[in-house]
């Protein structure tokens, strides 16, 4: 990735991780391995502390417009930094 690519995917992440939600609603999945499982969660974009007054739909399809693909990304940097294959250890040197 050039460092343009590499300025666009920062941006991305320092708008999603300006984004306030909430958990509504959490499931654990089995899965046919029972060392893993998967977690479905339904999430709400909120209004920051200071803007409690608004209306929270209003808030949501706000957030969606500024925050929704920054937020995905930065859903998707923190999901594949914790993937690792199994029995592997990873050791820092």
């Amino acid at each position: 990735m050039g460092s343009e690519g590499q300025m666009i995917g920062y941006e991305l992440i320092k708008t999603g991780s300006l984004v306030s939600f909430r958990i509504v609603e959490e499931e654990v999945l089995a899965a046919p391995d029972e060392a893993e499982f998967g977690t479905r969660l339904l999430l709400r974009f909120v209004a920051e502390q200071s803007e409690d007054d608004q209306d929270e739909d209003d808030v949501a399809e706000d957030t969606v417009e500024w925050g929704a693909f920054g937020f995905m990304s930065v859903l998707g940097v923190l999901s594949f930094a914790e993937a690792r294959s199994r029995n592997i250890i990873c050791r820092l040197s």
